[in-house]
């Protein structure tokens, strides 16, 4: 890194660095991102330890078999199912910064209480479910303002490379999380990943309340939710290259983000079979650790050119990245095997996210936006209640290695279909940026 005057183009937002960051790091430029971001990683590396800790919570240490890791998952992702769409309205017509704030505050308390019950061994797979709705509702409402802010703190010109680097922490954190959660459960027990989850969400609560922000003008006519709501639908329905990158969003939703439910039965069922629990943890552990570590390096790399990358490229040859690793995975039964495998499968799915989440705000005006990114959060999060189901029943009754081969195989067919649609998402976003 070359030590520089301090870069100009930051609309005096830079926060005085005194030198110039290189062009992957190009959104921490803008001091509220760099509030923004490193508070939310800190938060994030105690989110992934509470991650990695529930389902061996539920599937080891309360004894639950493989349908309950898909029911809870189920659980904790339906509110976001029925609720995120009105979270999207909420984040157009409230403050989003304070929602975030709110948000978080619920989070940590929630990790909180969790903990306090598994230290006095009063702990039910109930708490869990409930405790996971709770969550789920709270989530609802806070992703959609949360991605809607983004563009606020670093503008349009460094909008994907601020979504990349959002990404990258939240992989950062899968590779650190895990990692730290299964030498803490081998250790000390389930209920330290608790305890670090709560105190770690200090941090984003502390960096957002720093963020200084231009009053969001409020729409002067008020219109009923609903309306406001159909609005958004409206909006998204009529374009086809957000319809079309959106239902790109929602099959993956349902078949490829449940793959990490089934993980602790790859886990301890097929790659540590006759192992010690402990031993079993710590692979746990390290195999999301892999894929969160391929998301990472996928990142950077997209990151340092993020200006002219042809997003509508990357997000299908992500996916298809995505369901191919996950099918090799599948069938692997050695242990540094399925890491590669869970590794480039990271790389897929970070390239995919990012590139179609940084085409749907691309697509979208500010006043939309937050009802645009309340939809994302329902067909890419909401979508996975189902998605937890389907793979719970399907490694109950075929196994897991049959249930991650036919989610990633719908995952496939689904990017091939899309290719015909990047002509289309790219002549939208350069209508876009002509009338920017």
């Amino acid at each position: 890194m070359r030590f520089l005057r301090r870069a100009n183009g930051d609309n005096g937002d830079s926060g005085g660095w005194g030198f110039r960051l290189p062009s992957t790091f190009a959104a921490l430029r803008h001091r509220n991102f760099r509030l923004f971001y490193f508070g939310q990683l800190t938060s994030l590396i105690g989110t992934w330890m509470q991650g990695t800790a529930q389902p061996w919570l539920v599937y080891t240490y309360l004894d639950q078999p493989k349908f309950m890791l898909g029911v809870i998952g189920a659980i904790g992702m339906a509110p976001v199912l029925f609720l995120s769409l009105l979270g999207g309205v909420v984040a157009d017509r409230l403050d989003r910064r304070r929602i975030v704030i709110a948000a978080q505050t619920i989070f940590m308390f929630l990790a909180l209480g969790l903990g306090v019950l598994i230290h006095l061994g009063l702990i039910q797979v109930w708490h869990v479910a409930l405790f996971a709705a709770m969550g789920g509702t709270v989530s609802s409402f806070e992703m959609p303002a949360r991605q809607a802010m983004v563009v606020e703190l670093v503008g349009k010109r460094d909008l994907m490379n601020a979504i990349t680097l959002n990404s990258s922490s939240f992989n950062a954190a899968r590779v650190i999380g895990p990692a730290i959660a299964g030498v803490l459960i081998a250790s000390l027990g389930l209920v330290g990943c608790y305890y670090a989850n709560s105190a770690s969400y200090l941090a984003v609560i502390v960096g957002v309340l720093l963020i200084r922000l231009p009053r969001r003008e409020q729409p002067t006519e008020r219109i009923s939710v609903i309306d406001h709501l159909r609005e958004g639908l409206r909006y998204a329905r009529g374009l086809p290259a957000l319809r079309s990158v959106l239902i790109m969003l929602g099959v993956p939703g349902i078949f490829a983000m449940s793959f990490p439910v089934l993980m602790p039965v790859f886990a301890r069922d097929i790659l540590f079979a006759g192992v010690t629990r402990e031993a079993a943890a710590r692979g746990f552990g390290f195999l999301l650790a892999a894929s969160a570590l391929g998301a990472v390096v996928g990142g950077l790399v997209m990151a340092s050119s993020s200006e002219r990358r042809d997003k509508a490229s990357w997000a299908t040859g992500g996916l298809l990245l995505l369901s191919s690793m996950q099918i090799a995975f599948s069938f692997s039964t050695w242990f540094w095997l399925s890491f590669l495998f869970a590794f480039f499968a990271g790389w897929g799915m970070i390239a995919f996210s990012a590139s179609a989440n940084t085409l749907l705000q691309t697509l979208t005006p500010d006043e939309y936006r937050g009802r645009v990114m309340g939809i994302f959060a329902l067909v890419w999060m909401g979508s996975s209640p189902i998605g937890s189901l389907q793979a719970g029943v399907l490694a109950e009754h075929l196994g897991a290695p049959d249930a991650v081969r036919i989610g990633a195989a719908i995952c496939a067919l689904t990017a091939l279909l899309m290719l015909p649609k990047r002509k289309l998402i790219r002549e939208a976003e350069r209508k876009v940026q002509k009338g920017a």
